[in-house]
């Protein structure tokens, strides 16, 4: 959960702050794909779904998987709805 709060924020500074330069947009890419996506690992969903007992396991997969985008739509989709959404690292 902490991996896609972060990477929220990361795409919302990229689309709110237009004094970013190129090396604010490397580093800001660099946290999107480096550090939420080894703090967001399926390896490590998966070994702790495996831990699980299967109904627990069922449950828990639910219910990150739902609360993850629930948290993104919220973070990012209300902002792009009512502002609109213009990258200003180019992606």
């Amino acid at each position: 959960m902490a991996g896609t709060v972060i990477l929220g924020i990361c795409i919302l500074l990229q689309s709110r702050d237009r004094s970013l330069t190129t090396i604010s947009c490397a580093v800001l890419y660099g946290v999107d794909t480096g550090f939420c996506g080894c703090l967001s690992t399926i390896s490590t969903f998966a070994v702790e779904l495996d831990t699980l007992m299967r109904l627990h396991a069922y449950v828990y997969a639910t219910v990150s998987i739902v609360a993850g985008i629930v948290s993104l739509v919220v973070l990012v989709g209300i902002s792009a709805w009512t502002v609109g959404y213009v990258s200003v690292c180019g992606l």
